[in-house]
Parts: C-alpha cells; structure tokens; sequence
C-alpha cells in the first residue's frame, strides 16, 4: 500500500508541477499579446487621425498636412495637384473644364477626361 501511495502521491506532484508551467506560458502570453494588442490600437487610432484630420482639412478648403508625396500633373487647361498621404490621396483639379478637390483612396487615378 505504502508503494502505491506514494506513486499516487508523485503522480500528483507531476501533474501540478505541468499544470503550473502551463499556466505560466498563458500568463507570458497573454501579456504580449496584450501589448502587441495595445500598440496595434495606438497605430490603428493614429493612422485614423491623420486621415480625419486631413480630410477636415480638405473639406474646409485647405491643404492637406500629412503629405508624403507632392506632384503636380499638368494638362493644357491647368494643372492638378495630387497629395499622396497614408493610405489616401487628394487631387486639387486647377483646370478650365474642371475646378475640384477630391479626398480618395491611394488606389484611385486622377481623372484625365473631365466629360465622363
């Protein structure tokens, strides 16, 4: 019986002392995970506000602040300028056919043909 006991015993022991180094990877874990977390929020959120900002920007007629590229497309009745920010861009269309400002994603391509 002593024999029996103490194996029983043991086995207890083993299971605890895995249950405990499991629970210690979760908690490791979970904190950089709630870290990664956290600072993908703060990224996400201030790429947000760039572009908020910038479109208010826009939407009260005036420049863009986060430009990362600035071009100037010119045609025979003006010109256009076109803002590249983070992930959007705007177009000031300074032409005879055509006066506007445009706030659009990146994937979007100045308009050439005013008439369509």
């Amino acid at each position: 019986m002593d024999e029996e006991k103490r194996q029983v015993v043991e086995e207890i022991v083993n299971t605890s002392a895995t249950e405990e180094k499991k629970e210690k990877k979760k908690r490791k874990r979970g904190i950089i995970a709630r870290i990664f977390d956290l600072i993908l929020w703060i990224v996400l959120l201030g790429w947000m506000g760039v572009c908020l900002y910038d479109f208010y920007n826009v939407t009260n007629e005036q420049d863009p602040k986060f430009c990362l590229k600035q071009e100037i497309l010119e045609y025979e009745d003006g010109n256009v300028d076109v803002c590249t920010g983070l992930g959007y861009k705007v177009h000031k269309y300074n032409r005879a056919s055509f006066k506007a400002i445009e706030f659009v994603p990146f994937w979007v391509k100045v308009k050439e043909n005013i008439n369509n």
